[in-house]
């Protein structure tokens, strides 16, 4: 089994054994364990996770990790499809079945055959579509649209769901037997603000991930660390990833600072009260290439520097190296005044 890279300073190790993560922190390793289980039986699994928390890579880590491993292993979003193409992309049609179809096309549950097929946001599957997904399961074959001759089902079904499934059958939009069918066997995917702890090792396979050709190994410093730790990342892995990759992309490095992440920071956090007021000041978008009056960057610099310090003015002048009485009559000028 292929791990991901670690560098040898204690902080960054161990990663999990689980294909795909990374992390030591109980939430993981309680994760990892029900992978492995689950990838020991052929049961549907319902994969249940807010967006960006890593359900994809569940659901391929219990297909790597069981029976099936050699066999495809396919995605299926149902939420970026309507209705009509969702019934005939998982189960095929046949030719003539409607005008588009010039012909007989084998769906995802056919091509899966032997392996696995996960239906990622199933809570936003049409109630028809879902009626047939139910019978699919239930009696283990299929028909395609417009279809003469049932397909046995081969495929192992896996699902995914960023909303509460239970919520959606009490709203009458997702169907009780099929939600009872699905929840047999259920895994849920941490929130990555259930596991912090996780975060140096996530930073630094991302740091790697993403180093960009010709430039030196980029690294980060420990208070950028701390920022990111303390940050809520309503995006989760996927959004941290993002912040990585977008700074080391602009130029940043070879260590990353807090200056650098403060942008994406500032996107979709709950700041507190006090740096509210300077957040919409700071220019996010200040470009390299541009002349800048140094005033402007001077007050560039404090606002991002109180930004990044979550409205702790002291904080932010022993970043600056200046005098806190100096960031207070700055603050001033530009008409901050809390």
């Amino acid at each position: 089994m292929q791990f991901f890279a670690a560098q040898d300073d204690p902080r960054w190790q161990y990663p999990t054994d689980c294909p795909g993560f990374l992390g030591t922190s109980p939430a993981m390793r309680e994760l990892s364990e029900s992978i492995r289980r689950f990838s020991r039986h052929n049961h549907t699994v319902l994969i249940a996770g807010e967006r960006g928390s890593g359900k994809e890579l569940a659901a391929r880590a219990i297909h790597t990790l069981g029976p099936r491993a050699s066999r495809p292993f396919l995605v299926y979003t149902c939420r970026s499809h309507t209705m009509t193409d969702q019934e005939s992309d998982l189960f095929g049609y046949a030719r003539g079945a409607f005008p588009r179809a010039i012909s007989t096309s084998p769906g995802l549950l056919e091509t899966a055959r032997g392996g696995t097929l996960f239906l990622d946001d199933v809570d936003e599957m049409p109630l028809d579509v879902q009626g047939k997904l139910l019978q699919t399961l239930q009696e283990r074959e299929f028909q395609a649209v417009g279809g003469a001759r049932p397909v046995k089902l081969a495929a192992r079904i896996l699902a995914g769901a960023s909303r509460s499934v239970d919520s959606a059958v009490r709203a009458g939009t997702f169907r009780r037997d099929l939600y009872h069918r699905l929840t047999l066997v259920t895994l849920r995917v941490p929130s990555l603000r259930e596991h912090k702890s996780d975060i140096p090792v996530l930073v630094n396979h991302f740091l790697q991930k993403y180093r960009v050709a010709g430039r030196p190994q980029p690294s980060i410093s420990d208070e950028a660390m701390r920022l990111l730790q303390s940050h809520n990342w309503p995006g989760n892995v996927r959004q941290l990833e993002k912040c990585i990759r977008r700074a080391l992309a602009s130029g940043a490095g070879p260590v990353l600072r807090c200056a650098d992440l403060a942008g994406d920071l500032m996107a979709g956090n709950s700041l507190p009260a006090r740096a509210q007021e300077v957040a919409p000041l700071v220019d996010a978008g200040l470009s390299a290439t541009e002349t800048i009056p140094l005033a402007e960057v001077e007050k560039q610099a404090i606002l991002r520097a109180i930004l990044v310090s979550r409205g702790d003015k002291v904080l932010a002048a022993r970043r600056l190296g200046i005098g806190k009485t100096t960031v207070y009559r700055k603050l001033k000028e530009y008409g901050v005044t809390s």
